[in-house]
């Protein structure tokens, strides 16, 4: 931090406590969360949100490594995930959902953008193999 917005910080504060009543600055006092140096104050619904977004990206791996469509379309029924949830996990591998695409829409591009893509390669591969 730079030491003259520091100054400024610790100015305001020092105005703010010689003109305020004790009940003033026992509500400020409540307001200010406990600071520790290096760490982030989140909000829970911020961790939340980011306990989401790990089990989501769990999931998709889970998708991923999956060795068949089926088998990859079974763990995401089994998971049973909102519309709002699988269009997150489509954003992380950046498939493209439109509003009018229905749970199970959704379901179908991620299986094929993840594991058909895999397939489709290595049926790809496989085939010019043969003909080296």
């Amino acid at each position: 931090m730079k030491p003259d917005l520091a100054a400024e910080i610790l100015r305001r504060i020092a105005t703010l406590i010689e003109e305020a009543d004790e009940a003033q600055l026992k509500e400020f006092l409540a307001k200010i969360p406990k600071l520790k140096p290096g760490k982030e104050i989140r909000s829970k619904k911020t961790l939340k949100n980011e306990n989401a977004s790990d089990d989501l990206g769990a999931i998709l791996n889970r998708v991923i490594s999956a060795p068949n469509r089926d088998v990859g379309m079974d763990i995401l029924e089994k998971s049973k995930l909102n519309k709002n949830q699988l269009t997150r996990m489509a954003k992380i591998q950046s498939i493209y959902v439109s509003k009018s695409d229905n749970i199970g829409r959704i379901k179908e591009k991620i299986v094929e953008s993840t594991v058909g893509a895999r397939l489709r390669s290595n049926a790809v591969r496989g085939a010019m193999q043969s003909k080296i």
